[in-house]
């Protein structure tokens, strides 16, 4: 919506250019760093996730792990369905 001025001194000019200045001046919001930071969350969650195969490998070697390797993937799956619901049942509690 463009609003148009009558005198370029008046209170709704006034009005008009501070909040169009105060939009710009403001490159990253509240939403746009929330934004970031889940970003680059779910990039970490991401890498590790598909690194810990990778390491079950060489711990296996290394530490010459048999039965107890295999475990460990089965640890992050059990992890995942563990942790779900206490956050499903927090945010149920906190957000609604």
């Amino acid at each position: 919506m463009l609003l148009r001025c009558s005198t370029p001194a008046s209170a709704d000019c006034y009005i008009m250019r501070t909040t169009i200045h105060q939009n710009i001046a403001k490159p990253f919001s509240a939403t746009g760093i929330a934004f970031v930071i889940l970003t680059f969350l779910l990039f970490l969650w991401g890498i590790s996730n598909n690194l810990h195969p990778v390491l079950i490998r060489h711990f296996k070697k290394s530490f010459t792990l048999n039965t107890q390797a295999t475990l460990i993937g089965s640890a992050v799956c059990i992890a995942y369905f563990l942790m779900a619901l206490p956050a499903g049942y927090i945010m149920k509690k906190k957000c609604v």
